[in-house]
């Protein structure tokens, strides 16, 4: 065993703060693509901007699911 992780696992921690998990609503999803630059380019997804923005309503609920089962979860894609 690492002697780092044997250290911190008897660490006392008293003045901890603890996150609260706000959710993403679908509103807060819409208002995010729809502040995106109306770009032809593509990121890592592989979608440019503009298509993003003129399906937004189609793809807000699944995008908000996946995101706030990252949140919950702690699983975050690599990209």
């Amino acid at each position: 065993m690492h002697k780092a992780s044997s250290l911190l696992r008897n660490i006392k921690l008293d003045n901890t703060v603890q996150m609260e998990i706000i959710p993403v609503s679908e509103v807060d999803i819409n208002t995010i693509i729809m502040s995106l630059k109306p770009k032809n380019a593509t990121g890592c997804n592989g979608i440019p901007n503009k298509i993003l923005k003129q399906r937004v309503h189609s793809i807000s609920k699944p995008v908000t699911y996946i995101y706030n089962c990252s949140l919950t979860t702690g699983i975050f894609p690599e990209r």
